[in-house]
């Protein structure tokens, strides 16, 4: 019986491999630490990336959540703290609780869901806010409106395991 426990542990203590897995695809900046994949609804959001993007061959290797993106031209990588897939509402107003997680990008409370906006100043903090889906699909763009003020919705995403 010992040896069982014994063979056990040993199984828990050996390191496993981890898996990244590469993908080729060409990319565009969109917005500060974001660049999506040009022929997919697929958002890419870097960590202090600095390159300037426009259909850029790049290869982005990913372990789960995170990962890094290598710009084929230039050799430069960015860290990777996420991939995010197009996530949407159908089509209606929705009142929802949201936190703004950096310029043109707040996430709804208690969902997996973030808000990609266009030129949005609404600083935000677990705040009551008015959704309002105008697009059928999963695109889902519409507008979000709090304190009087409005902005324009490109699109409502959930991050992706790759």
């Amino acid at each position: 019986m010992k040896s069982g426990w014994l063979f056990f542990l040993l199984l828990c203590l050996v390191p496993l491999p981890v898996f990244a897995r590469d993908y080729q695809e060409v990319v565009s900046k969109i917005d500060n630490d974001f660049f999506k994949i040009d022929t997919k609804s697929i958002l890419i959001r870097t960590e202090n990336c600095f390159e300037e993007a426009q259909s850029e061959q790049v290869v982005l290797s990913m372990n789960g959540r995170s990962g890094e993106m290598k710009f084929s031209s230039t050799e430069i990588v960015c860290p990777v703290a996420a991939v995010y897939r197009s996530s949407g509402y159908r089509v209606g107003n929705y009142q929802v609780e949201i936190t703004r997680d950096q310029e043109n990008w707040y996430k709804i409370s208690d969902q997996d869901i973030y808000i990609l906006t266009d030129s949005c100043l609404i600083y935000a903090t677990e705040q009551e806010a008015l959704l309002s889906v105008s697009t059928v699909g999963k695109r889902g763009g519409g507008s979000l409106h709090l304190d009087r003020e409005g902005c324009k919705v490109i699109g409502l995403y959930s991050p992706l395991e790759l």
